[in-house]
């Protein structure tokens, strides 16, 4: 049997290394080419020195929001899915020419309206087979009405924007709920380990416990909690809806993505008859394997087998196993796929991770239902946001049913409302301000959560907070200028954005000249110019900090970058960078010279007096018969030792 186990595992370390042959030809590949992907991270990882960056408590910031992958609207089918694979993603934004959201694509799309309609990837733009107008959530918006409306929509990918619009991360629910997991099992854990303990109690003091009142409702209590907490196995999931779609090894990859497509899955298994009773899963084939092994590879679908792409031997489970360890079990395993296996070698189902993580919302919905009394929707939302919105907060110290996470004093208060955002603010979450509306973000506040009555709160600071971002500055060859806010401890992540922009300039794509001398838009210097003068390149990290240090020093809010071209650009016209900027200043000139007149007639605005301070009294606890709700299950345990004590010493002496 370890023979057995151990050919496997060669097989599927085989074909990881033939994955890894290709993304790596598709790396070379890309380096060659002009790229024109851009990845925005989401503001809150951790600067250069370790620090960790505060991020709102509860919004979507806190789930920390994987970075974005982005692409124009006219790449094809075939260079998006190689960048699918070098990026090691399978969900991808597409931007139109203003650089705005137009749409969204994920792998199991290129499966369904690629693959299987017979399309050609090379001459398929994204924009025929995209999502357009995907919905979207900002990065200051409440965590629990985000994972709300991905669960309501059944979306796994969630895009996420900043107060302007411009796209800064992407949310995926499945790599959220992986951290809820701890949680659960904890709570299972020790109701399991109280339930245990109570039963070794009971058989010692045989039936005079269960004849006491209190200890028979102490039992009945634990039971109760036992069952509430119990940990769902497969087979409470597993319905039609994850019938497994089974193909043999010489299926064509154009067959295979035609069925997933009709059975509306993600995943078939491959199976091999050696004579035995059920057939044998030779191999799992799933739409990522369609992105990375078939269109980014350059195969066709119509000619290639399943066989030569599939992933061999994938890992099953029994249907016994909890939810919770098949979750964990793929996600130790980067798969997204499951075969489910009875004891005798039947495959009875394929569950995938969307299914499992809705199995343990629903989970963790009943469990905190029950321990509010019933009272599921309290605050507008399922009672499982609660746990997610202590996230972002510091330490993983609260209960995740005691629902109180309000400040409990008048400075701690004054700090959290300072972190919000409300839609009507004119200050946007990586903006830097010195001056804040501060009832407009009160207001807000107070529509959301309905606890705050008079939004009057002062002493907002005018120095504004290192969030660890600037605002950066630069002009292309076209003479466009581009502004836009990035962190500044990353020279990888500003060349990334710069090279992003500079793809999409017209000066590269609306090249005529000689292919030989095409300016290549990936080569290229950043500069800036010092206190003295002097032109500094930006090589480090630390010449980024040092730039953006000079900026404050000098009261600039920005950091103008200076963009050094590489082989063939003053040969294709960059140095006319400059008359075509003026031309455009010139325009914008006159603009804001025709707004000045308009605001120059309108009445001045009529000062206001500074709000007066407020106390607001501290929320108060949650009792339970009397019980703060945090104290609830210390007290039963208390409770419970002293009613065994007594039923113990009352046994003795009536012995005696």
């Amino acid at each position: 049997m370890s023979q057995v186990s151990g050919q496997m595992s060669e097989t599927r370390r085989k074909q990881s290394k033939r994955d890894e042959a290709i993304r790596k030809k598709i790396e070379g590949e890309l380096s060659r080419k002009r790229t024109i992907s851009t990845a925005q991270q989401l503001g809150g990882s951790r600067t250069k020195r370790g620090t960790k960056l505060q991020v709102a408590k509860g919004t979507v910031a806190a789930l920390k929001p994987s970075a974005a992958l982005t692409v124009p609207e006219t790449i094809t089918v075939a260079e998006a899915s190689q960048l699918c694979a070098a990026k090691r993603t399978d969900c991808v934004l597409v931007v139109d020419d203003e650089e705005g959201l137009s749409g969204i694509f994920t792998a199991k799309d290129l499966a369904y309206r690629v693959t299987a309609e017979g399309l050609d990837p090379h001459a398929t733009p994204v924009s025929q087979i995209m999502t357009r107008g995907p919905m979207v959530t900002r990065d200051s918006t409440s965590a629990t009405e985000a994972l709300q409306l991905m669960v309501q929509r059944h979306f796994r990918h969630l895009p996420v924007c900043n107060e302007e619009g411009n796209v800064v991360g992407l949310l995926d629910i499945t790599k959220v709920f992986h951290e809820a997991l701890n949680k659960v099992e904890r709570s299972s854990s020790a109701s399991e380990k109280l339930y245990s303990a109570l039963a070794g109690v009971q058989s010692e003091l045989g039936p005079n416990m269960s004849t006491n009142p209190q200890a028979a409702a102490m039992l009945a209590y634990v039971e109760a909690l036992r069952e509430k907490t119990a940990l769902p196995d497969l087979t409470t999931i597993m319905d039609s809806r994850t019938h497994p779609a089974t193909v043999t090894p010489k299926t064509t990859v154009r067959e295979v993505a035609r069925l997933m497509k009709e059975r509306r899955t993600t995943a078939v298994c491959v199976m091999e008859n050696h004579g035995g009773i059920h057939p044998k899963i030779a191999g799992i084939f799933t739409s990522k394997d369609v992105v990375l092994r078939v269109i980014a590879a350059g195969l066709d679908a119509n000619m290639c087998s399943v066989i030569r792409v599939m992933t061999p031997h994938p890992d099953t489970a029994p249907p016994t196993t909890t939810v919770h360890d098949a979750l964990k079990k793929m996600h130790n395993g980067h798969y997204l796929n499951l075969p489910v296996v009875e004891t005798d070698g039947r495959l009875v189902a394929i569950v995938d991770v969307l299914k499992l993580t809705y199995a343990t919302l629903e989970q963790m919905n009943t469990m905190t239902t029950e321990a509010a009394g019933g009272n599921a929707d309290a605050e507008g939302g399922p009672m499982w946001g609660r746990f997610f919105d202590s996230l972002g907060g510091g330490e993983d110290t609260e209960s995740m049913i005691s629902g109180s996470r309000a400040p409990t004093d008048g400075m701690s208060l004054t700090n959290h409302n300072m972190r919000l955002q409300s839609p009507q603010s004119e200050v946007h979450p990586n903006d830097s301000a010195s001056v804040v509306d501060e009832e407009s973000v009160l207001e807000g506040y107070a529509r959301r959560r309905g606890d705050i009555s008079a939004p009057s709160i002062t002493g907002f600071s005018s120095v504004p907070q290192d969030d660890g971002t600037y605002v950066f500055k630069f002009r292309t060859p076209s003479g466009r200028t581009h502004r836009f806010q990035a962190r500044h401890d990353s020279i990888e992540m500003l060349r990334e954005i710069v090279r992003g922009k500079l793809a999409t300039d017209p000066f590269f794509i609306e090249y005529e000249g000689d292919p030989e001398g095409r300016p290549d838009p990936t080569d290229f210097l950043l500069s800036y110019t010092d206190a003295d003068g002097d032109s500094v390149l930006m090589t480090s990290d630390t010449d980024i900090a040092d730039a953006v240090k000079i900026a404050r020093t000098t009261g600039s809010d920005r950091v103008v970058l200076f963009i050094q071209g590489g082989k063939n650009w003053a040969e294709a016209g960059a140095d006319k960078s400059e008359v075509k900027a003026a031309e455009v200043a010139v325009a914008a000139q006159e603009e804001v010279k025709e707004v000045e007149k308009v605001e120059s007639t309108l009445p001045e605005a009529v000062a206001q007096a500074p709000p007066a301070m407020v106390h607001v009294p501290p929320p108060e606890p949650e009792l339970v018969m009397g019980v703060p709700k945090e104290l609830l299950l210390p007290a039963s345990i208390g409770a419970l030792a002293a009613v065994i004590l007594t039923v113990f010493t009352i046994s003795r002496l009536t012995r005696d």
